[in-house]
C-alpha cells in the first residue's frame, strides 16, 4: 500500500474516531489503534499518535500512547469500531512541522 492510501485510511480514522489495525514493521500480528494525530515532524518523518490499545506481539505495549512512522505501516484497515479520545492524551505533539489530520485541530500548522 502507497502512504497516500495510508494516510488517507488515516486520517477517514481520525475524523471518525475509529479503531484501525495496522502491521508494523516486523510484526507478525496486527495492532489495534485509535489514531489522534497524522503529521510531519521536525524530521521530516511522517507519524502518526495515538493510543495502542493491543499489541499481541509485545503485550507489554498495551494501552499506551504510541507513535509509529507511517512508511513502517505495511498494512491498516477501518473497523467499525468507534472510540472516544482521551483528553489526558489528545495534545498536539511537540515536534510536529506541519499537522495533517488530528483530533484536536485539523489541518493547522506551524510556520
Amino acid at each position: 500500500m502507497f502512504i497516500s492510501g495510508i494516510t488517507d485510511i488515516i486520517c477517514a480514522a481520525i475524523r471518525k474516531q475509529l479503531l484501525v489495525t495496522l502491521r508494523y514493521g516486523d510484526d507478525k500480528l496486527d495492532r489495534s489503534f485509535h489514531p489522534y494525530h497524522l503529521y510531519v515532524a521536525s524530521t521530516d518523518n511522517t507519524l502518526v499518535s495515538g493510543l495502542q490499545v493491543s499489541n499481541p506481539n509485545k503485550p507489554a505495549g498495551n494501552g499506551i500512547y504510541h507513535t509509529f512512522n507511517v512508511h513502517l505501516i505495511r498494512s491498516i484497515a477501518l473497523t467499525g469500531q468507534s472510540f472516544s479520545p482521551r483528553p489526558d492524551l489528545a495534545a498536539i505533539p511537540q515536534n510536529y512541522k506541519r499537522l495533517i489530520c488530528s483530533i484536536a485541530a485539523r489541518g493547522r500548522e506551524r510556520a
